[in-house]
């Protein structure tokens, strides 16, 4: 069980004073991936022009390189701009198999300071 208190508290302290954002999305995806050993893949895609994603910081195996808002549960996040909980990405409809990997997945979708 991931112990989220400990986590924020080490992300703080290792975050504190960092304002580069790749620095800040590499170091998280990091701690949160190591936090838990059921986490297959844990990163970031930005939005990098219009209705399109690119892959950021990861930890894991390999993940699409781009993703457009209108395909997959990334996508759905972006699109929707809301958290996307999927119990079997499989049955996902317009799922996007980047890495094929059995178990739930969640999605969410974050904004930096310029809206992407």
């Amino acid at each position: 069980m991931v112990d989220y208190p400990a986590l924020a508290a080490r992300i703080r302290s290792l975050t504190a004073g960092e304002t580069d954002e790749v620095a800040l999305m590499a170091t998280l995806a990091c701690e949160i991936h190591h936090a838990d050993d059921r986490f297959d893949w844990t990163g970031f895609y930005r939005v990098v022009g219009p209705e399109l994603l690119k892959i950021g910081p990861y930890q894991g195996g390999h993940g699409c390189l781009t993703i457009p808002f209108s395909r997959g549960v990334c996508g759905a996040a972006a699109r929707t701009g809301r958290t996307q909980l999927v119990p079997d990405v499989d049955a996902f409809p317009d799922h996007i198999a980047c890495a094929s990997r059995p178990g739930p997945k969640s999605w969410c979708r974050s904004s930096g300071p310029t809206g992407g």
